[in-house]
């Protein structure tokens, strides 16, 4: 096993790293999380690196992340994923959900994201992937959404953005985005009969 196959593996643990999520959810949802410290995570990757990072990593060693057995690939990674939690963070709502209907797929067709654009997300890699992935959670915080982050992780950590974990985690986003398409379509055909069937009562 080679180290990459090895940090996929430890990151992919679902206790360790769903725990981590969840706790620095937690913690930026809270009223006491300082003001200024959101925003400073909010403008990570545009000004004030540094200093957005030492927040991000304060945050992530609070919530029990193993940074020092982490590269330095791999903490701009956890960083990154703070710093989009944050973006969609706000005293006293929580970015994170694990209820059923916040998995990443279901959120954002519920933003109105099509395939065409999911598609985009899904198969983008690297800075590409970054900067869809930060506009997707600018459109869900504006909706006042929260997402399941750790099921869209392992493309933000995974040290092989081609790697099982992360591709696994794409094909399970595109499942539930077909399911909230399908189910939306079954919707709007039920409410097309419905009316069909109010009119014609009505000319009859």
């Amino acid at each position: 096993m080679n180290s990459e196959d090895s940090n996929d593996s430890r990151l992919s643990d679902k206790k360790s790293y769903s725990d981590i999520i969840q706790a620095v959810g937690q913690a930026l949802g809270s009223d006491w999380f300082p003001s200024s410290q959101r925003a400073s995570l909010r403008r990570l990757g545009l000004s004030c690196r540094s200093a957005s990072e030492t927040v991000a990593l304060r945050i992530l060693i609070e919530a029990g992340a193993p940074l020092q057995a982490m590269s330095f690939a791999e903490m701009r990674n956890w960083a990154w994923l703070v710093h989009c939690m944050a973006l969609m963070s706000v005293p006293n709502r929580n970015p994170h959900s694990t209820a059923y209907g916040a998995g990443p797929g279901f959120v954002l067709h519920r933003i109105g994201y099509g395939e065409v654009r999911l598609g985009r997300l899904l198969d983008a890699y690297g800075d590409a992937f970054q900067k869809l992935i930060e506009h997707a959670a600018w459109r869900m915080s504006k909706a006042g959404a929260q997402m399941n982050w750790w099921k869209i992780a392992p493309l933000i950590l995974s040290a092989d953005p081609r790697s099982p974990w992360a591709e696994n985690a794409r094909i399970a986003i595109s499942r539930d985005f077909l399911l909230a398409n399908a189910r939306s379509s079954l919707k709007r055909a039920k409410s097309m009969t419905l009316d069909d069937t109010l009119l014609t009562e009505q000319v009859s």
